[in-house]
């Protein structure tokens, strides 16, 4: 396979960074949201989530990286090796808690190990930038036929060490149809399996081991060349074919690059667009009956912002005063990938019947309006109100005058005495870690 230049790969990725990183948008928006209902009242709300800059998901993910190490996928190979740190921070800015192996393989013949797992499924950094940046050829003096063990290397993969709770990828990179003499319109040959003997139990079909692939919870990404030398070979449309049927038939993607410094890329994206749940939304469980949202709705054909309808209502038992709580968007997935944000919820809950306090300030305000209407406009006593208070009643005009100033000063007071945050009762989480989903059941439990 003749490909571009490798180790331009940095550069390519520094630049998207770049890019993405002028146009940044919050991860839940509105940062706050606060309403005022009575009991029994329901207001309603857009919630936005982007996964664009959004934290890494929590959900294990496991990704198998699995190559055709035949002479034509040389300069492939030499660009994973170039660009091995970019392939493992990527992956892990979307899935922090990434576990990777390596395995290359190569066609039979006598004396060829054909299947290497050269590292098997590991969390640990620096075993699998050890075993990219070391990737290489096998070196096979029989090769040189257009098909290759691709379903061999499949059914090798069911027997990785895979994580239980983990979602599970393998991505495969080649550029020739599959040893299987029914499945193309060619007859490609059987593939002998692992006792390399044609006609035995042992043989491989490329159709079987997909459906065990399936049935074990592996999702294949297929990555192939769509330019170059591939495009003359004979067998291109064949290969493309089984490319495309591996990752339909396991719920993964088939990626065409038009060079090596694709691949990191190839990486990356193959594992964010073949996978990503919609979000959540989980609120405490004492406020579980205060909110409700169905499943979100994508926005604009863009997988990665989601809009939720958010209905806030007061339960008809709750009491007057202000309730204060987080609407938690979390990532989806099998065991809740983390949090990505939250809306910080305040409502106040008023009573329809006026209580005391709203009567003693009408009241006082009445008292107000008589004492100002006095003094100003009662004309009809010698003079005027004012002049007739500082002639014969100036202790009234002083006490009018100080109690005027006095309310204006007050003022302020007066409304935080009717609508007080410390008077009422504020009602929060008293227990933050018990938290629901308020969009329908989710698969696993949320993480902190």
């Amino acid at each position: 396979m003749v490909l571009g230049k490798p180790g331009v790969v940095a550069f390519l990725f520094i630049a998207a960074i770049a890019l993405t990183s002028g146009c940044s948008q919050k991860p839940v928006e509105p940062e706050a949201y606060e309403v005022e209902l009575d009991v029994g009242e329901a207001d309603n709300f857009d919630l936005k989530v982007s996964l664009r800059n959004a934290p890494p998901s929590l959900e294990p993910l496991d990704v198998l990286l699995v190559f055709d190490a035949t002479g034509s996928m040389s300069n492939v190979i030499s660009e994973v090796r170039e660009g091995a740190q970019e392939i493992v921070g990527s992956v892990r800015g979307l899935y922090k808690h990434s576990a990777f192996g390596l395995a290359l393989f190569t066609d039979y013949g006598p004396g060829i190990t054909v299947w290497q797992l050269r590292q098997d499924l590991t969390t640990d950094t620096s075993q699998i930038l050890f075993a990219l940046g070391n990737a290489s050829l096998i070196p096979n003096p029989h090769n040189g036929d257009a098909p290759e063990p691709y379903a061999r290397a499949l059914y090798e993969t069911l027997f990785a060490s895979w994580r239980k709770d983990a979602r599970r990828y393998v991505i495969l990179f080649g550029d020739a149809p599959a040893h299987d003499p029914t499945f193309y319109t060619e007859n490609y040959g059987i593939d002998p399996g692992r006792d390399e003997s044609v006609g035995t139990e042992d043989d491989l079909s490329l159709v079987d081991v997909v459906n065990k692939a399936k049935k074990a919870g592996i999702t294949v990404i297929t990555v192939y060349d769509k330019g170059g030398w591939f495009t003359k070979k004979p067998a291109e449309k064949d290969a493309i074919k089984g490319f495309e049927y591996i990752a339909k038939e396991t719920g993964g993607l088939s990626k065409a690059i038009g060079s090596a410094t694709e691949v990191v890329e190839a990486i990356k994206a193959g594992v964010r667009d073949s996978y990503r749940p919609a979000p959540g939304l989980f609120v405490s469980e004492e406020f579980r009956d205060w909110v409700k949202s169905p499943v979100p709705m994508k926005r604009e054909k863009d997988s990665k912002r989601y809009k939720f309808s958010v209905t806030l209502r007061a339960p008809d038992e709750a009491k007057s005063g202000i309730y204060k709580f987080p609407l938690i968007a979390v990532h989806g997935g099998l065991a809740k990938g983390g949090e990505i944000g939250k809306t910080s919820i305040t409502i106040r809950v008023t009573d329809s019947v006026l209580d005391w306090r709203w009567i003693a300030l009408m009241a006082y305000l009445l008292f107000l309006f008589l004492l100002v209407w006095m003094i100003f406009f009662q004309r009809k006593r010698r003079g005027g109100g004012i002049r007739y208070l500082r002639n014969r009643q100036p202790l009234a005009l002083l006490a009018g005058i100080v109690f005027l100033a006095v309310f204006l000063v007050l003022i302020p007071y007066i409304f935080w005495y009717l609508f007080p945050e410390e008077k009422q009762k504020i009602v929060t989480p008293s227990r933050p870690g018990e938290i629901v989903s308020v969009t329908g059941p989710i698969k696993g439990s949320y993480r902190r």
